[in-house]
This record gives structure tokens, sequence and C-alpha cells, in this order.
């Protein structure tokens, strides 16, 4: 497969895992202002495992699918990299548009790409 052919699945997997599969509560828990600890039964910090662990899974999911055993380093890594993108971009700390977060998330494919774990 090709790097674009690869660059194009990977994006569409990302946008799976990051829109088709938020629920409105993920997207609107995890951020801190919409938190009311009176009503709510999850933080912000754990609303956002939660989405971050979906998303993972749709990679898992997918590169299952293909036939192929996830890589744990690259697990690891979606996890962690969408895990810090989306923290800072809930709290508007450094990442301050969604054209940021996505373009970050998707950027994160490329070296998993290259390096061959995806």
């Amino acid at each position: 497969m090709t790097f674009l052919n690869a660059l194009l699945l990977w994006s569409a997997v990302h946008f799976l895992g990051d829109f088709a599969f938020q629920n409105d509560w993920m997207a609107t828990k995890k951020t801190p202002s919409n938190y009311n600890p009176a009503k709510d039964c999850a933080g912000p910090w754990e609303v956002l495992v939660y989405h971050c662990a979906t998303y993972t899974a749709t990679f898992v999911i997918a590169t299952t699918i293909m036939g192929n055993v996830p890589n744990p380093r690259a697990v690891l890594t979606i996890f962690t990299t969408h895990y810090v993108v989306d923290a800072c971009k809930a709290r508007r700390y450094l990442v301050k548009t969604i054209w940021l977060d996505q373009t970050l998330h998707l950027l994160t494919l490329v070296p998993l790409i290259l390096l061959g774990w995806l």
C-alpha cells in the first residue's frame, strides 16, 4: 500500500473514531466548563479517557479487520497523543481551534505509517 493510500485509509478511521463514535456526552463532558459535580457521574478527565479509548478501539478494530495484529506501540501512541491534544483543546490551552486539533491528530498518523506501525 502506498503512503498516500495508507494516509487516506487511516484518516478515514480517524474521522470515524473522532466524530462518528464520539457521542454527545463525551463531546460535551470532556470539557471542564461543562462539568457539574452535583449532576455528573464522571469528571472531564475520566470522560476524556472514555473518548480516547473509543477512538483508539476504532484503530484496533480496523487493523484487525484488515487481518493484522495491532502494534502495541501504535495503540499506545494513538491513545496518548489523542488524550494530550484533546485535553489541550477542551481546556483551550495551546489548541484553540478544531482545525489545529484535527491537524495534530492527522499528523500523528504520518510517523506511525512511515514506521510501519499502521
